[in-house]
């Protein structure tokens, strides 16, 4: 029989074991998953030993040291290694002898540093051998978040789904410090600190969704915590977050996060942290050169030659934007706001108005042929249809877009009816289908709820109960999708509630179809749900009337782009120009000059006929904003008798 509990960094095994029992091994190895890089076990006195490792997969050096201390003497230690240095184990096999007690007690505590933190890790948090009394104390930690929120009414089944569900958003972040305060930060250098708690493992491209919205609603008191890691991670790297694993980054997933993270918590009153230190990190964060966010800021979008899964960093480096901007707005900081939020609005660059949809560009031009469901490489697991609505921050602009609300109410419709079948390359992550919804993956969290913006709700609810009864059951498979370090539980979380962060760094929530007859939240703060509008009250907190998301919907002018004529031609070309916005005039060159100065006025085609680069612009006639970004798209001419014959048709999820 075995038996498991915890506290933060110690581990406590019981194993139970049959009288006729005498002798029993206990293996550990390290050489599990990961590639081992270096790695040392050995023993302390006759009931201990330690041990550390440097691994490489997921995160690329990850340290873990640790202590494992026994109830019973070990009586022989075989060590394996396949390295030359006998220093180098990697796997031991510990014997004892069980004939008198039948059980065997065993402590393993954890350190990010070595293995005498470790020690006095398992010393501070367990320095006894009574198995239950831990178990009771985690088992207390536990109810003192999970008893925040008291649900009355829905079936069994629903409410163990929702405990299921609080549970799971609950077990990351982690911590990653020891008790002494040391831990190793993302220069992979020991720090201490005695004025946060240090963690890792932050999902943040889901969990900046839900998850963290709802930390500051459930545990407002950890928020600080993370908000220092992430600022302490940008004075170590240089950068925020991305995807903090073992307090490595591994730069999985796409855009910066962790900004919205810090900005919700900003507007919420929530303190803690240094807000000038973390506007500073945001903005140095956006502002590097790497991952598309160059030609992102000159250009207004990331073009698909340059950079893999344009589309869809454009559209999330537009929203980490726009969390800056009213973060700064709040800050009083206008000039930051002013610059950040026009740069919000660089979504419309890659809004293809002839298809509908956001599109991959590659020399000003839309890249041909589309299909809204086909899964390649210019979005982050996902399709056009799973990103035609990734614009959290300005869905009343994207509504405008596509023309007003029967037309948004009318690709909506289309959204979730459609056909449940992508195309392109196979995405193990695109599950749950509803039409091209995916419930099973992030980019489509917020969706259902749209039907809000177009006055028609209990299109929202129906699908929202669709959503809750179909894709969340009591069973070991229980979920359509990946948990994502709680995203998926905490869409459920607020959903079985009635409400949801459509925007999760806006202060509206979502009003949506309750699952229990009543709930009532216990928070560190005092909060009421006054029409689906959150507010914080104690000490003042928090004043829903401001203003922070009262926007113009025309920051910006949208690029204007190539609308026939290819890269490439013979003879002769006819070169069509057009804008999404259809107010806008559109002023070219064909010399290389600089188009802000010209007087050609684009109304018809531009005839080529030898290599030729057009810059052109676009400028509103109605009303005053800045110009768009000035785009620039080369043609060159080729000799006729050249031909090249494609043998095999070109994979077209490739750009």
């Amino acid at each position: 029989e075995v038996e498991l509990t915890s506290s933060e960094r110690v581990g406590f095994h019981r194993y139970k074991f049959d009288k006729s029992v005498k002798t029993v091994y206990f293996n550990i190895n390290l050489n599990k998953r990961n590639e081992l890089i270096e790695s040392r076990i050995f023993p302390k006195g006759n009931d201990k030993i330690e041990g550390s490792m440097v691994s490489k997969n997921w995160a690329s050096a990850r340290h873990l040291s640790f202590v494992a201390q026994f109830n019973s003497a070990i009586l022989k230690m075989d060590k394996k290694s396949k390295f030359k240095n006998t220093d180098n184990i990697q796997a031991v096999t510990l014997t004892f002898d069980v004939s008198k007690t039948h059980e065997l007690l065993v402590k393993v505590a954890l350190s990010p540093v070595s293995e005498e933190n470790a020690l006095e890790n398992m010393q501070k948090e367990i320095p006894h051998w009574d198995f239950d009394k831990t178990r009771k104390e985690a088992e207390a930690k536990w109810e003192k978040y999970l008893n925040r929120i008291q649900i009355e009414g829905g079936t069994e089944d629903q409410r163990t789904i929702f405990y299921t569900a609080l549970y799971h958003t609950l077990i990351h972040p982690s911590v990653w410090q020891d008790v002494n305060g040391d831990y190793r930060g993302l220069d992979n250098k020991v720090y201490n600190s005695k004025t946060f708690t240090y963690h890792s493992i932050f999902s943040l491209w889901d969990t900046h969704r839900a998850t963290h919205p709802l930390y500051t609603i459930l545990c407002p008191e950890k928020v600080p915590d993370f908000i220092n890691g992430f600022i302490d991670d940008f004075e170590k790297a240089g950068h925020l977050p991305v995807w903090n694993f073992s307090g490595n980054e591994t730069w999985c997933m796409i855009g910066n996060h962790s900004i919205p993270v810090i900005a919700d918590a900003y507007l919420k009153g929530i303190k803690g942290f240094d807000a000038e230190k973390a506007l500073n990190a945001m903005i140095k964060t956006v502002n590097r050169d790497t991952l598309g966010l160059k030609a992102y800021r000159e250009k207004g979008y990331i073009p698909a030659d340059t950079e893999g899964e344009s589309v869809s960093k454009t559209l999330e480096y537009a929203y980490d934007d726009y969390c800056i901007a009213i973060m700064a707005k709040a800050m009083k900081k206008d000039d930051i706001y002013k610059e950040f939020i026009k740069r919000s609005d660089n979504w419309k660059n890659i809004f293809n108005p002839k298809s509908g949809f956001f599109q991959a560009k590659i020399n000003e031009t839309f890249v041909e042929p589309f299909e809204p469901r086909e899964v390649n490489h210019h979005f982050t697991e996902g399709n056009a249809w799973q990103y035609a609505f990734s614009v959290q921050h300005d869905i009343d602009g994207l509504i405008q877009m596509l023309g007003g609300k029967e037309q948004f109410e009318a690709k909506l419709d289309e959204f979730f009816n459609s056909e449940s079948k992508t195309t392109g390359r196979d995405q193990v992550d695109i599950t749950g289908l509803i039409g091209q919804y995916a419930h099973g993956n992030e980019p489509s969290h917020h969706i259902a709820y749209l039907y809000n913006y177009v006055g028609k709700p209990e299109k929202s609810q129906r699908l929202l109960r669709q959503i809750m009864d179909n894709f969340y059951k009591n069973a070991p498979d229980g979920l359509i999708g990946n948990e994502d370090c709680g995203q998926m539980s905490a869409w459920y979380v607020m959903s079985s509630m009635g409400f949801y962060s459509t925007n999760p760094c806006g202060e509206q929530l979502e009003e949506g179809r309750p699952v229990f007859a009543n709930f009532q939240i216990s928070s560190p703060f005092e909060f009421e749900l006054k029409n689906t509008v959150l507010i914080l009250t104690k000490d003042n907190i928090f004043d829903k009337t401001n203003t922070f998301n009262q926007r113009m919907h025309d920051e910006i002018v949208s690029n204007p782009y190539i609308s026939k004529g290819t890269k490439l031609f013979k003879d002769k070309q006819q070169i069509e120009l057009a804008c999404a916005d259809k107010n806008a005039e559109i002023y070219f060159t064909t010399d290389g000059s600089d188009p802000r100065l010209s007087v050609m006025k684009y109304t018809e085609p531009i005839e080529i006929k030898e290599n030729k680069t057009i810059k052109f612009l676009a400028k509103h006639s109605t009303i005053y904003v800045d110009a768009s970004k000035i785009a620039s798209a080369t043609f060159k001419k080729i000799v006729k008798d050249k031909i090249i014959t494609l043998k095999n048709a070109p994979a077209p999820q490739y750009s």
